[in-house]
């Protein structure tokens, strides 16, 4: 309220003159005619630096403070978060669930259990009021007490898993090494060059022999060069193959009396732009299994059963939900099955991502014919790959999308490229 004015309430605007000075002014609207603003100048009071130096000063121990009660509160909450983790390590009730139980000895549980109630007790009593130091002292007890017990269990459990997915790789790798021999004793290796036929032989010998080396240890670095060999095998089964019908081109343009194509076969690694041919299987139910084990996924026994069939036409997931991994282990397994002309994945959650697997997967898929979409969260992302997918594969004459979030524009233009196949 503007001194000396009526006692009510006045609409006023307020800035700061050049000078520095506070100006409050009633708004012109509704002042009386001719009057116009009116400046009051209440000039502010210039605060002594010395003054400002000493907030400044105070701001910085107040902001120390604060960053020691977080840093006390986050340490505090690391051991209570360690009890509760390793209290189950302790527990005959939860040794189902975890497997370090059965590993550590009577002793060992008893000294973890005893430090554990220990620490616990400290944080709600003596450990209410500790500083910054005692909090990460406690920690430290508690982490040097874990790694003391528990780390070698640890390792060695690490260890054995290692070995037991290396083992896992292997067993997939053999499997590509056993259906390209077979493939390669077949009428397609007879149809390969003599000497790209002795260069597959020795390479699989090869691969052979690194895959059957025993390991004292297994590290990582053995997975990474594992997983690498067995690329290779898929690989250059896309290779063979890309030889056989291109020497099978000039055979056929030879006979004929026309100029042979320009293509050359591809070396092991490269790509034409397309997906690498299928390697050869002839145990689809294994190899879906081995798909799942390299993958960490439950394998599922109505997948399993569908594909002990020797030469399956459909696969159908409606009434078998897998989820969307075990729908791509599906997917990769379907690309090795040349029989498959029905695919059903309805409603098992794929997003736009499985879809780009799907169909790099399956865009060369010699008989597929119809593919069941329906009831996947899929989008408009997803309609573009699968309208460029439907256009490239002539042989695709069935496309459920109901219940996906495609628009509209993408299921109609989908519809046409599929009428009258």
């Amino acid at each position: 309220q503007v001194q000396g004015a009526e006692q009510q309430p006045l609409e006023c605007s307020v800035s700061i003159g050049t000078h520095g000075q506070l100006q409050v002014a009633p708004a012109e609207q509704g002042s009386p005619k001719g009057t116009g603003p009116k400046c009051i100048p209440l000039p502010l009071p210039v605060v002594p630096g010395d003054r400002v130096t000493h907030w400044h000063a105070t701001e910085g121990r107040l902001r120390a403070i604060d960053a020691n009660v977080v840093l006390i509160a986050n340490t505090r909450n690391a051991i209570e978060s360690m009890v509760y983790d390793v209290r189950p390590y302790t527990d005959a009730a939860e040794a189902a669930n975890h497997s370090l139980y059965q590993h550590l000895t009577s002793t060992e549980r008893d000294t973890l259990r005893a430090a554990l109630d220990k620490a616990e007790l400290w944080l709600y009593e003596d450990g209410e009021e500790a500083d910054l130091p005692a909090v990460q002292a406690q920690l430290a007890d508690m982490e040097g007490l874990y790694e003391k017990i528990v780390g070698p269990h640890e390792q060695r459990l690490r260890r054995e898993q290692l070995a037991q997915d290396l083992q896992v790789i292997r067993r997939g790798t053999q499997e590509g090494i056993d259906g390209l021999r077979q493939w390669l004793a077949g009428p397609d290796g007879a149809a390969l060059p003599v000497g790209d036929l002795d260069q597959a032989v020795q390479f699989l010998d090869g691969v052979q022999a690194k895959i059957t080396q025993a390991r004292t240890e297994v590290t990582d670095g053995d997975l990474a060069e594992a997983r690498k060999l067995q690329d290779q095998v898929s690989e250059y089964a896309g290779t063979l193959h890309y030889k056989k019908v291109v020497t099978q081109s000039k055979e056929e343009a030879q006979e004929n009396g026309e100029p042979a194509g320009p293509a050359l076969p591809l070396p092991a690694g490269e790509s034409n732009g397309s997906a690498s041919p299928p390697p050869v299987v002839t145990d689809f139910a294994a190899h879906y299994t081995n798909l799942c084990q390299q993958r960490k996924i439950k394998c599922n026994s109505g997948v399993v059963k569908m594909l002990q069939n020797t030469a399956p036409t459909s696969i159908d997931l409606l009434h078998n939900f897998v989820g969307p991994k075990g729908a791509l282990a599906v997917v990769d397994t379907v690309r090795v099955m040349p029989s498959v002309t029905e695919l059903n994945l309805s409603g098992n959650s794929l997003d736009n991502e499985d879809i780009k697997s799907i169909v790099h997967n399956l865009e060369a898929h010699p008989n597929l014919t119809s593919i069941d979409l329906s009831d996947n969260p899929i989008s408009v992302i997803a309609g573009q790959m699968l309208i460029k997918f439907v256009t490239s594969n002539t042989r695709l004459k069935c496309m459920n999308l109901e219940g996906t979030l495609l628009m509209k524009t993408q299921k109609e233009s989908i519809g046409k490229l599929l009428e009258g196949r």
